[in-house]
């Protein structure tokens, strides 16, 4: 008994294996690594203010300063540590792309806002009487740079937190795997036809 086999057409699709990983994607959004380095930002601009002085102290007998205080001197760096939280929030928010970190950003930015305006900017404008070789003399203190770089920090800070609650959760999400690309199709075998032929032909015995 002989027969022939009629040519088939075959389709064959690329498909991931089973177990592959994806191409990476890129761990961080472009939205997220902007806040969390304005954050970054506020909170070492915050803790380099610290250092800087918050006030000059002149009187009415010498036209050159009698004396000057740092910004963190004047809370006794109570401002440093919320600029080293700051920094360590922003690294979340950059990490994890955290909402909590966000909010907490925001109370740290509000807690250095209070204590500038409410302090030491007080502070910096003060007068009165100072003892001056030996007489009272009328002081008074003129603002240094170290508060408006204080002002400038937990402005930042503010900044980064009220940014991320109104772009979103979305934005803060990282982005997500790249699709291996689109699936190839091939077709092969005989043109025997318009329809398959599964079975062999009848042949004489």
């Amino acid at each position: 008994m002989g027969g022939n086999l009629t040519g088939y057409r075959e389709e064959s699709v690329r498909t991931p294996r089973i177990g592959a990983s994806p191409e990476p994607a890129s761990e961080y959004s472009n939205v997220r690594k902007a806040i969390s380095g304005l954050a970054g930002t506020g909170a070492l601009v915050l803790a380099l203010s610290q250092a800087l002085p918050l006030f000059h102290t002149f009187t009415s007998a010498r036209g050159l300063p009698v004396g000057s205080e740092t910004v963190g001197a004047a809370h006794a760096y109570g401002v440093l540590v919320l600029a080293v939280l700051g920094l360590l929030l922003a690294a979340g928010v950059l990490i994890s792309g955290s909402r909590a970190a966000l909010l907490l950003i925001g109370v740290v930015a509000v807690a250095a806002l209070a204590v500038c305006l409410g302090h030491d900017l007080p502070a910096a404008r003060s007068h009165g009487f100072g003892l001056v070789a030996g007489h009272y003399q009328t002081a008074i203190n003129v603002v240094g740079v170290g508060l408006y770089v204080e002002l400038a920090g937990a402005l930042a800070l503010l900044g980064a937190s009220g940014l991320g609650f109104l772009l979103g959760g979305d934005a803060l999400a990282p982005a997500g795997p790249r699709s291996p690309g689109p699936l190839r199709r091939s077709t092969r075998g005989a043109r025997a036809g318009s329809s398959r032929r599964a079975g062999p032909r009848s042949g004489s015995v």
